[in-house]
């Protein structure tokens, strides 16, 4: 039974996020907001706080809430997700890449460029321009312009 619910679960978030999608890609950002919203309402709180944190929907939906607020510019909202973002990825309290990534392109879409030049020095340090292959390129040209 509990198969059948998951399964049920999941197929109402995949349809909410293909149409957040839609909604996205056609400029529609608080209707992609909304939608993006209740498929994260469709899952288990709890689950945030196990092992079961790891599932993919949790990231993929974090994941997009950061950036839909980044993009319009919510830059609170985009901290909050960030956060719980943070949560579902690091493992053992240690930093994911991927995470101070996210967070210093934040910091710089903020204007809040020291934070940014410092984590995206921490990333380059240990990875070099890896981090920001086929990302925008303004983060590595800003990195490379205040080194």
């Amino acid at each position: 039974m509990a198969d059948i619910m998951s399964d049920t679960r999941d197929a109402t978030i995949e349809r909410k996020n293909v149409a957040a999608r839609a909604a996205w890609a056609a400029g529609d950002m608080a209707g992609a907001e909304t939608l993006l919203l209740e498929a994260w309402a469709e899952l288990d709180a709890a689950e945030l706080e196990g092992d079961a944190a790891k599932t993919d929907w949790h990231q993929k939906l974090s994941s997009s809430l950061v950036t839909l607020y980044q993009r319009t510019q919510q830059f609170d909202e985009a901290r909050r997700w960030l956060e719980t973002m943070r949560r579902l990825y690091e493992k053992d309290g240690a930093p994911d890449p991927h995470i101070l990534f996210v967070r210093a392109t934040l910091d710089y879409d903020s204007s809040d460029f020291d934070a940014a030049f410092d984590g995206f020095a921490t990333l380059y340090a240990k990875f070099g321009k890896r981090p920001f292959a086929g990302k925008d390129v303004k983060y590595l040209q800003f990195y490379e312009s205040r080194r």
